[in-house]
């Protein structure tokens, strides 16, 4: 959220969703095309790759959830009406992670230099990483039935758990939570990932030898595979340095070929038509 509405984001995550549902959907009709000598059509949306994206969200169990969903749409619908702010709109969402989790255990803390991240899914790593930050949790024996109680209960306690990692440094809090099994991690921005040595030592980044641009560390490829599998490729050549080639294959002479290119039609080289 910015200025009170959402903001678009860095990371184009339904593009990338989209593109491995299109992969999977074109593996899966060769793999039915050699087994049955079918072929087929395969075909996704981008719409469909956000939708699942939201994952548990875009569930609804009608016996549960049908007369309190109609009765958010009326509310959002007046809220719209009366020109309310999209925050108080966006309010209304149902939450699918309990207080518990959303306020505790699977979320992100500011420690003393930075932010770390703790994803605790289980009564065994809850209990885990209260014991970890030094504090007690009663709901963990006895949860709260009354969800007024449990959501002011989760309130408090997050104020008293982000006031005890605050005090550590995400270095210092990480053998904390290893020796206690909590699963945790200090929160690292995409560049200095580029140098992480966990991904380093998977092979999750490869350092790629452009012509023009010289070394440039990208990611590797994202599925591996005994044997040769996938490897990353070579740069790709420079935009225009292979048109001649091309056309030449397809059935230009060279002198045609010149006259593309002084016309315009394509070009051999990055910048403006001539």
């Amino acid at each position: 959220m910015q200025d009170g509405v959402p903001t678009g984001g860095e990371n184009p995550v339904a593009d990338y969703m989209c593109a491995m549902m299109l992969a999977f959907g074109v593996a899966a009709a060769l793999l039915r095309r050699a087994t049955t000598g079918r072929g087929g059509e395969v075909d996704v949306s981008l719409l469909t790759a956000a939708l699942l994206i939201q994952n548990n969200a875009m569930v609804r169990f009608e016996s549960a959830d049908g007369a309190f969903h109609e009765a958010l749409r009326v509310r959002l619908a007046e809220l719209r009406a009366t020109g309310r702010p999209y925050a108080e709109q966006a309010a209304l969402t149902p939450q699918i992670r309990t207080p518990g989790m959303a306020n505790i255990y699977y979320r992100t803390y500011a420690t003393r230099d930075s932010a770390i991240a703790v994803a605790c899914g289980s009564p065994a790593l809850r209990r885990a990483f209260i014991r970890a930050v030094g504090l007690t949790e009663e709901a963990l024996d006895r949860p709260l039935a009354d969800r007024e109680r449990e959501t002011q209960h989760y309130a408090e306690l997050r104020a008293r758990v982000e006031a005890v990692v605050a005090h550590r440094t995400a270095v210092e809090w990480q053998p904390i939570f290893d020796a206690h099994g909590v699963p945790a991690a200090a929160v690292k921005l995409p560049l200095e990932l580029l140098d992480d040595e966990q991904p380093l030592a998977n092979g999750m980044l490869h350092d790629l030898a452009h012509p023009a641009l010289g070394r440039v560390r990208v990611l590797a490829p994202p599925v591996s595979i005994d044997g040769d599998g996938f490897v990353p490729a070579p740069a790709t050549p420079s935009f225009g340095s292979e048109t001649r080639t091309i056309l030449g294959e397809l059935g230009f002479s060279s002198a045609d070929v010149e006259t593309l290119l002084a016309d315009g039609v394509t070009r051999d080289r990055p910048g403006p038509r001539r």
